[in-house]
Parts: C-alpha cells; sequence; structure tokens
C-alpha cells in the first residue's frame, strides 16, 4: 500500500470513533450513571490516540490522551460526571473533528490544543489519582494510591475488575509478547496486538505501560494482563498472526482468594465497565452539530495495513 492509503483508512476510522463519541456523549448526557456508556467513549478515545500516535499526527494523539484519562477517572468512579466535563469533553470533540477535517484536506491535522489539555488535566485532577491510569503509565506517579493493597502488580481496583469478569465467566490472561529481533516499528507491533486483543476483551493492565510503549521505551517484549471468554491457545495464536512476532506465551491465572469483596456499589459500576459496551444509537446532535460522517468501516483492513509497513520502507 501507499502512504495516501493509510491515511484514507486513518480518516475514514476516525470519522468513524468520531461519530461514536458524539452519540455516545449525547447518550451520557441522559444517563449520566451509566458506566457502560462511559467505557463505550473512553474506548473510541483510547482507539483513535493509538491511530493518531502510530500515523505521527501528535496533537490529535495528545488531546485524545487527556480526554482518555478524564474518562477513565469517572469510569472509575473517582469523578462524577457534571456540565463542566461535559462541555470540555464536548469541546475536545468539535477539536478533534476540525484536527481531522485538517487531515482529511492535506493538512498536518495541528491545533493549538494547549489550553484545552490543560483543563482536562485539571477536571482529572479533580479526583483521587487513577489507580489504572496510574498503574498504567497513563499519569500520576505510577503506584497506586496510599493504603491500596497490591497483589501481583496489581492493585485493589484492577483486582476487583478482574474478579467480577472471573464471576462472569471471564477468564484472565497474563501475556507476554516477544518481537523478532531488529523490529523497526515496535510501537505499530504493539498497537496491532492490543487492537487484537481488544475485539475478544479487556487489557487491564501493561507491562512497560501503555506510554512506554507508544514511546518505543521498552526492548523486544512487553506483557499484559487481560480477561475474556477465549481459550488461551486461540489468543495466542491471534497474535501470532501478525507479522514479526518471535514468541508469545498466555498463561491462565486464578483470582479466587484475591481480595475481599468490594463494596456493592463498586462492584456494579466496575462489572458494567468490564461487560460490553452497549452500540451507538442514532439520536439528534448536541447544539443541532452535523455528525462527523461515518462511513463505511474499514477497521479491518486498518488493523491489517501496517503489517506491510516494513516492506513499504514506511517509518514514524
Amino acid at each position: 500500500m501507499e502512504m495516501n492509503q493509510y491515511l484514507s483508512m486513518f480518516i475514514d476510522e476516525a470519522k468513524e470513533h468520531l461519530q461514536a463519541l458524539n452519540e455516545n456523549l449525547l447518550r451520557l448526557e441522559q444517563q449520566p450513571d451509566d458506566i457502560g456508556i462511559v467505557q463505550s467513549i473512553f474506548r473510541s478515545a483510547h482507539t483513535l490516540k493509538g491511530m493518531s500516535a502510530t500515523m505521527g499526527f501528535q496533537d490529535l494523539a495528545a488531546l485524545t490522551h487527556e480526554m482518555e484519562n478524564v474518562l477513565d477517572q469517572v469510569r472509575g468512579g473517582r469523578l462524577k460526571m457534571n456540565d463542566d466535563i461535559f462541555d470540555t469533553l464536548f469541546k475536545g470533540l468539535d477539536t478533534l473533528e476540525a484536527m481531522v477535517r485538517d487531515v482529511e484536506g492535506g493538512g498536518a491535522g495541528q491545533a493549538d490544543v494547549a489550553d484545552l489539555v490543560e483543563r482536562l488535566k485539571s477536571l482529572a485532577e479533580g479526583g483521587a489519582p487513577s489507580a489504572a491510569r496510574a498503574a498504567s503509565g497513563m499519569g500520576g506517579s505510577g503506584s497506586a494510591s496510599a493504603g491500596t493493597e497490591e497483589r501481583n502488580g496489581l492493585d485493589e481496583y484492577q483486582l476487583s475488575v478482574i474478579r467480577q469478569s472471573a464471576e462472569s465467566g471471564f477468564r484472565t490472561l497474563h501475556i507476554r509478547v516477544t518481537l523478532r529481533e531488529g523490529c523497526l516499528l515496535k510501537a505499530a507491533r504493539a498497537y496491532m496486538v492490543f487492537d487484537a486483543l481488544e475485539q475478544h476483551g479487556e487489557v487491564v493492565k501493561s507491562e512497560p505501560s501503555v506510554q512506554d510503549l507508544e514511546q518505543e521505551k521498552f526492548d523486544r517484549s512487553f506483557a499484559v494482563y487481560y480477561i475474556t471468554r477465549q481459550e488461551a491457545s486461540f489468543i495466542r495464536d491471534l497474535i501470532y498472526g501478525i507479522s514479526e512476532i518471535e514468541e508469545v506465551t498466555a498463561e491462565e491465572l486464578s483470582w479466587a482468594d484475591q481480595a475481599a469483596e468490594p463494596p456493592r456499589e463498586q462492584a456494579q459500576a466496575e462489572s458494567a465497565a468490564a461487560s460490553a459496551a452497549p452500540a451507538a444509537q442514532n439520536r439528534p446532535k448536541r447544539g443541532g452539530r452535523p455528525p462527523p460522517g461515518a462511513g463505511t468501516s474499514k477497521a479491518a483492513a486498518w488493523r491489517a495495513a501496517p503489517s506491510a509497513w516494513t516492506a513499504s520502507g514506511w517509518t514514524r
């Protein structure tokens, strides 16, 4: 594939995720306590961030990263949705749409997002430090908050998500992936692994952090704690299907005795977060804004495309 074909796929996928963000934010306004909707918004922001970083659109990636941090605080119960958060997220969405339009028009997708990024950071800091985000290297000190007991490198929040998922019939896998020596696009390969995993479950924690993976601050191996209904052998085969993977191990873990039962309200929220997010519904757009335009999904093509990058010689 030529570079313009990658760019075309990025634009189509970005529009689709922006459409989902818009629709689900509108739904969340009507149901501000629905953690399932928050999880759906978080996934769209997370995927858009990874796509943007891989394609080199750093302003897009930076803005979606900070939106993701606020959403992480909300889905973890450390922030409650309010008018200020909604307004800031919608401003972020408007800015993302403008940057994607700029990319579509041949631009670099750049914008002055400094003020908006600072506002989002301030909102995220309005709650307690995010255990899930800190543990995954997306902000904070990288350690659990005071009084949080850790087991196997997982904090209490992550353990409770795993436990609730186990009660619903999910498996917990510890997966280690080693890339081939000389792999030129380590961040892209890591992104492809995460993208494949997210089709069949949830990544609870990454070692090293997601931020370090994106910046290629690792040698050749990384590991994740992962919840899924699939067998370990299925997940191994799935990852081996990605180019430049040297070795994959997937060990199923038992969490029966890991921690005491969390408070009922917390358990309900985390169970909703771990479940599949509801599909987006068509609703009138906030303030009459036209939808960004979804188009036909090219997710499969986007996931497959980076496998040709080494052959084509394109690097970030």
